[in-house]
């Protein structure tokens, strides 16, 4: 079995750079264009193909789209995903910090498995546990209340009511500010 694991792509415009080089990754692993870095013993073969793609969190920077309704910017990427799953790779999502509530679309919609938290995964004989890691610091008492805040049902609820051009906003907004926040405390670190 090969697998493939991937996270923090924060994906956010479908016109940058690093979004069209994402979707023409997602393109090459239904191709089998990634033999050097699945399996190097495999150099000499023309495809190597994967059966697992595992996003371990923060594909999007943020996400807040319902079964509905994808927001435009997020629909390349969508198509880039589903196309991949019709080659037969399986793909499981772990929902991150700038994405959570995923499972009414990714599941619901396109069967793909999503995990909110981690997931205990064998590949072959190896058994290994798989995370986004932002709760790895238990101790972090502030990020712990408002992740939980964020991921409430109320949340949910009260953000499905704001205008999507709002939530846009205020998601870059919020996005912007922890990145910043997270740069502070590298130097700190």
């Amino acid at each position: 079995m090969k697998a493939v694991f991937i996270s923090d792509a924060h994906l956010r415009q479908s016109t940058d750079e690093r979004y069209s080089q994402f979707v023409q990754f997602l393109a090459d692993l239904g191709d089998g264009k990634v033999r050097a870095l699945v399996d190097a013993q495999e150099v000499g073969r023309e495809k190597t193909p994967i059966d697992d793609l595992y996003i371990l969190g923060d594909l999007f920077d943020f996400w807040f789209c319902s079964k509905d309704h994808i927001h435009p910017e997020f629909q390349r990427l969508i198509h880039a995903l589903v196309a991949l799953q019709k080659t037969g790779v399986r793909i499981h999502l772990c929902e991150g910090n700038h994405d959570f509530f995923m499972k009414e679309y990714f599941h619901d919609v396109l069967g793909m498995e999503v995990f909110e938290e981690w997931a205990d995964i064998k590949l072959d004989k190896l058994r290994m546990l798989v995370a986004h890691g932002d709760t790895a610091d238990r101790s972090n008492r502030t990020y712990m209340m408002f992740r939980k805040i964020l991921r409430s049902r109320p949340f949910y609820n009260i953000q499905r009511v704001i205008p999507a051009s709002v939530r846009w906003t205020l998601a870059g907004i919020t996005s912007n500010a922890s990145k910043q926040m997270s740069d502070d405390n590298c130097d700190f670190l």
